[in-house]
C-alpha cells in the first residue's frame, strides 16, 4: 500500500515530473554537446588533410615552376654560349637544352667508332665551355646529362630489319663511349672528374628515334644519325 502511494504521490508531484524531464533534456544536452564536439573534431582534421594537400600541391607547384625557369635559363645561356659558333661547331640547340651534332660524315667514318679528327677539334672547343657552363650554374639542378648516339635504320641490304636494329644498337653504343671517354679526359675535365662520372652517360639507341623530314613524311636519314648531349633536369 506504501508503494502505491508512493508511485502515486510521484505521478502527481509536477515538481517530480519536471526533474525528470530536466534530468532528460540534460542528458540528451551531453550527448548533442558530445556529438557536436566529435563532428567538430572530424571537421577540423578533414580540413587540416585539405590544407595539407594544398600545401603539398603548392609546393609541387612551385617546384615545377622553378624548375621550368631552370630549364628556360640553360637554353638560354647555351644561345648566348654558342649561338654565334653553331655553324662552325656543326651544332644546334634544341629547345629541350640538347646539343645535337649533325653531319655524321664530319663526326665518325661511316661504320665505324672512332672520333674523326673534326669531330676532335669540335669536342675540344665545344666540351669546356658546355661542362663549365652547367656545373658552375646548374649542378644542383641536373640530374643526368646523356650522350645519346642515334643512327638511321639503314644498314646493307642484305640483313633483315631486325639485324640492322641490333648492328645499329651496338655501333651506337660504341660511338657515344668513345664520345664519353673523349670529352672525360680532355685536360679542362680534370676537375670535374667525380662530378661526372656520377651524372654523365652513354647511352646508344640505334635507329628508335629516327629524324623524321616534315614535308616528306619519311625519314632523314643524314640527320638521324647524329650525337646528342641531352640535360635531363631533376624535374
Amino acid at each position: 500500500m506504501n508503494i502505491l502511494n508512493s508511485t502515486k504521490n510521484t505521478i502527481n508531484d509536477p515538481t517530480s515530473i519536471d526533474s525528470a524531464i530536466y534530468d532528460l533534456m540534460a542528458g540528451l544536452m551531453i550527448v548533442f554537446v558530445l556529438i557536436s564536439i566529435g563532428f567538430m573534431v572530424q571537421v577540423q582534421e578533414e580540413t587540416q588533410k585539405v590544407q595539407e594537400i594544398n600545401n603539398q600541391y603548392q609546393e609541387q607547384s612551385e617546384l615545377i615552376n622553378s624548375y621550368d625557369i631552370v630549364k628556360s635559363d640553360i637554353n638560354d645561356d647555351l644561345i648566348n654560349a654558342f649561338g654565334d659558333d653553331l655553324d662552325l661547331l656543326n651544332m644546334e640547340i634544341t629547345p629541350e637544352n640538347t646539343i645535337r651534332f649533325n653531319s655524321p660524315e664530319v663526326l665518325f667514318s661511316n661504320g665505324q667508332s672512332e672520333i674523326s679528327d673534326d669531330f676532335k677539334f669540335i669536342l675540344d672547343k665545344f666540351f669546356p665551355i658546355y661542362l663549365d657552363l652547367i656545373y658552375s650554374n646548374y649542378k644542383d639542378s641536373i640530374k643526368e646529362i646523356r650522350i645519346e648516339g642515334h643512327t638511321s635504320t639503314e644498314w646493307s641490304q642484305d640483313v633483315s630489319p631486325n639485324v640492322a636494329y641490333f648492328n645499329n644498337m651496338r655501333l651506337s653504343q660504341d660511338r657515344t663511349r668513345s664520345v664519353l671517354e673523349y670529352v672525360m679526359n680532355l685536360p679542362s675535365s680534370e676537375p670535374y672528374r667525380d662530378w661526372l662520372v656520377a651524372n654523365m652517360t652513354a647511352n646508344g639507341l640505334s635507329s628508335s628515334h629516327p629524324i623524321i623530314n616534315p614535308l616528306t613524311g619519311k625519314e632523314d636519314s643524314a640527320r638521324s644519325r647524329r650525337v646528342e648531349f641531352k640535360i635531363v633536369t631533376l624535374m
